[in-house]
């Protein structure tokens, strides 16, 4: 069994091993992968080592194989690039072993019940039951029609699994109900369980965001100032609901390719809908500007944004002011 550190490389550094960098306000946080992106490098980095082993993973923090890895070096850099971008980041995979695990022990354990060892802490033989939980669930995590939630629940997402949630609410009608199982395994007296429960998981419903909001009649920010009282307060009880649905989901964002011209997709964390909240810098001046502030929810024509001067190396937009606000509208037309 291999534990494994992944670490983001720096393009200014030489060592495998990034080095603290030291910032106006302190040291910098290191830059973390996960999800879908950890998955990719973790998988990289195994392909890699050219090993003939049969091996499980988790595509996080964990390999077993049934014999050693053969690394090309240690730690492994992996290039990344993510859909969308042609910015390629480096990665640092350190694989920390070989350890050995106890099967062997583990099922003489389970036969007398007895740790020869003479060892009275529980759990017994969590590394091994650990690494078969792994090696069970490494066929759904390589399905790319599932999706794996934690270490141990697994769901389709495609085909006659797949349920629409029933209801009027918003809350309601943007979800779909997964079907999936859940499993785990336990030692028992003379053998080892494997436990396998049907479960079910709601998950955020695929939508074109743009679609979305016109079919919810969420595109009237341009008429928001001749509202009434009643239709303002619906508006935003909508809006918040939506809010609520959307924030720190994942989105497929269309971006025009600069290099070629043609469409391209990236995958990226939503944080919700612009809301007179948002504040991004501690110099008030620099605030985002609402124009219904008492609204609390704002458009690309009524909201606006401070536009620093871009730094050395950084293109400038034809037709802007700079250091001063600018409409959301106006600069996505410009740019």
């Amino acid at each position: 069994m291999y534990a494994l550190q992944v670490h983001y490389v720096p393009a200014e550094e030489d060592s495998a091993t990034p080095k603290p960098t030291i910032g106006a306000k302190g040291p910098k946080r290191e830059k973390k992968a996960g999800g879908r992106k950890l998955h990719q490098i973790v998988q990289d980095a195994v392909r890699k080592t050219g090993s003939s082993s049969t091996y499980a993973t988790e595509y996080k923090g964990q390999v077993i194989s049934l014999g050693d890895l053969e690394l090309p070096s240690n730690p492994i850099r992996v290039e990344y690039t993510e859909p969308g971008r042609n910015r390629v980041e480096t990665w640092a995979v350190t694989f920390d072993g070989p350890t050995s695990i106890r099967l062997d022990a583990l099922m003489n354990y389970l036969g007398s019940m007895i740790d020869p060892a003479g060892d009275t802490n529980f759990p017994k033989f969590a590394p091994e039951i650990d690494a078969l939980n792994v090696i069970l669930g490494h066929t759904a995590r390589t399905n790319p029609n599932a999706v794996t939630v934690g270490r141990s629940r697994f769901f389709k997402a495609a085909g006659d699994h797949v349920e629409h949630a029933k209801g009027v609410a918003l809350e309601t009608s943007l979800v779909s109900i997964l079907r999936g199982y859940f499993q785990s395994v336990r030692p028992a007296t003379g053998q080892l369980l494997l436990n396998v429960n049907v479960t079910a998981g709601v998950f955020r419903r695929s939508v074109n965001l743009a679609e979305l909001f016109c079919r919810l009649g969420l595109n009237q920010m341009g008429r928001l100032g001749g509202m009434s009282e009643g239709e303002s307060r619906a508006y935003q009880r909508d809006l918040r609901a939506v809010q609520k649905l959307l924030k720190r989901s994942r989105i497929q964002l269309e971006v025009l390719a600069a290099t070629r011209g043609d469409t391209q997709y990236q995958d990226k964390v939503i944080r919700g809908l612009a809301t007179a909240e948002d504040v991004s810098t501690a110099n008030k001046n620099e605030w985002p500007l609402f124009q219904y502030k008492t609204f609390g929810f704002g458009g690309p024509n009524s909201t606006k944004f401070f536009l620093a001067e871009p730094g050395t190396g950084q293109p400038r937009v034809t037709g802007l002011k700079y250091n001063t606000h600018c409409l959301v509208a106006d600069y996505y037309k410009a740019s």
